[in-house]
């Protein structure tokens, strides 16, 4: 049986089914690299990705979490967020913890709680000692830790020092 031969249901084991070229090649007898020789010619050209993604959006259910799709599909996380954010599906870290889905008014909350424990605004340096959640929820948020302090209602930290224009030290003899 000769793959050439079987051309349009190979490219759909390949395309629609989703088989590797391994067991393409082991139901034909022949090596995967034959496998994907005969489809390149016959222009069935796919990406990697193409495939763990098409698995991911197969297994996709809004109520599941990256870490459940991850574990189903067989890949790690950033992969399963990379497919799912490029064909615009929501999804959800983990339920509760470190990653879950916070809203504004919760992580104000959790800045306002954290500055009543500390009795003063809280720096940057306290947020990421007391995640979750994570320092950088409030950038993605809010723009600015000092942005979400203000919404907090707290007087934002001074700036670090910056440098001033021009001469930094006074030259020797001044």
């Amino acid at each position: 049986m000769a793959l050439r031969d079987h051309i349009d249901e190979v490219r759909r084991l390949r395309v629609e089914d989703g088989l590797t070229l391994q067991e393409i090649g082991d139901k034909y007898g022949v090596t995967r690299e034959y496998v994907r020789q005969v489809l390149e010619r016959e222009g069935v050209v796919e990406r990697p990705q193409t495939r763990i993604r098409r698995c991911v959006i197969c297994a996709y259910s809004p109520d599941k979490t990256v870490r459940e799709i991850a574990d189903e599909v067989g890949e790690d996380c950033s992969t399963v967020h990379q497919a799912l954010r490029s064909h615009g599906l929501p999804y959800q870290h983990r339920t509760g913890g470190p990653g879950r889905l916070y809203t504004d008014e919760e992580l104000l909350n959790s800045l306002r709680e954290l500055g009543k424990k500390l009795d003063r605004t809280p720096t940057s340096k306290d947020v990421i000692s007391a995640s979750p959640p994570s320092h950088t929820l409030y950038y993605k948020h809010f723009g600015s830790l000092r942005n979400a302090q203000r919404l907090a209602g707290f007087k934002p930290n001074r700036r670090g020092h910056r440098r001033k224009r021009g001469r930094t030290q006074p030259e020797k003899g001044e």
